[in-house]
């Protein structure tokens, strides 16, 4: 009878470790940044991958138009400059690991991962001082996300997060104080806090 009851629990204890990393009904899911984004040139997209019901794997990659923020566009346009002085692009490619306790891309979730991330950046502005800033700089940190994810239509989902990154920038920065100046070149290396958030429009498949 102990035999017995010593197999039941074994079987127990292997169909409950097979419940548990056998893979949601839907494993696989790709997204899209707001179409608010795009608008500006901004852009990104995710691929899930989801091993477990709770655990779910993204790679993240981002392209972001880099422009002076919507108040100093208009204070500039007001001034009769024709266009942001900022321009350029901030790329950047993650992995994160994510935790949903309720269900893959359902409720609340968590998410810890790492990023790479290249900043090509101009601002020339002939009433700012220095006139021209270029920077040239590469960033490896840590990222850290807390949000929540609705499912809709079924297989659709809809994700927000909020949190931040830390890791280290490294690269140059060039300027010029105005038209008559030689280049500056100055090397950069800092550590590199960043707020971080995302919302991702996407759909899941079955496996």
């Amino acid at each position: 009878m102990r035999y017995f009851a010593a197999v039941l629990l074994v079987l127990a204890t292997v169909r409950s470790l097979r419940a548990e990393s056998n893979p949601t009904d839907d494993r696989f899911a790709v997204a899209v940044s707001s179409p608010v984004s795009w608008v500006s040139s901004s852009l990104a997209g995710s691929l899930y991958y989801a091993p477990t019901q709770h655990q779910v794997l993204r790679l993240n990659v981002a392209s972001y138009a880099n422009q002076d923020p919507l108040l100093f566009q208009v204070a500039a346009i007001a001034a009769g400059a024709d266009e942001s002085t900022l321009t350029g692009r901030t790329t950047d490619v993650g992995v994160g690991w994510m935790y949903f306790p309720r269900r893959a891309w359902s409720g609340m979730f968590v998410e810890a991962g790492a990023l790479v991330r290249v900043r090509r950046l101009t601002d020339n502005d002939s009433n700012g001082y220095p006139e021209l800033q270029i920077t040239d700089t590469q960033v490896i940190a840590a990222r850290a996300l807390a949000g929540w994810s609705w499912r809709v239509f079924g297989h659709g989902f809809i994700a927000v997060a909020a949190g931040g990154s830390g890791g280290y920038e490294w690269g140059k920065a060039i300027s010029q104080a105005d038209g008559n100046s030689p280049l500056v070149t100055t090397r950069v290396a800092k550590l590199d806090p960043e707020f971080e958030c995302f919302m991702r429009l996407g759909a899941t498949f079955d496996r």
